[in-house]
């Protein structure tokens, strides 16, 4: 390619630019548009779903009931067997 650069060359590159400015452009507003996107879903899902702290929180004092629960369930048989002993001894044989 010698000689002067011709108004067809110019154009053919200015359509190129243009083609890859345009394509550009398109995948720019793409990805903006999947960053907007996944910000709003990580906003949604930490107003919607329960944080690490308060989960933690919640499962010792589930657990502290479970234990207080058990030991009432434990301790039943005492209780149950001091009542058998109260009663008279007529009504623990009917």
């Amino acid at each position: 390619m010698t000689g002067a650069i011709t108004w067809e060359q110019i154009a053919g590159f200015t359509a190129l630019a243009g083609s890859v400015g345009g394509l550009w452009w398109f995948l720019q507003k793409q990805i903006t548009a999947g960053a907007k996107a996944l910000d709003e879903y990580k906003l949604y899902v930490s107003d919607r779903y329960i944080k690490a702290e308060s989960l933690q929180k919640l499962e010792e004092r589930l657990l502290a009931s479970e234990a207080r629960m058990i030991a009432s369930i434990e301790g039943l048989g005492d209780r149950i067997d001091r009542l058998v002993d109260r009663m008279p001894a007529t009504k623990r044989t009917a």
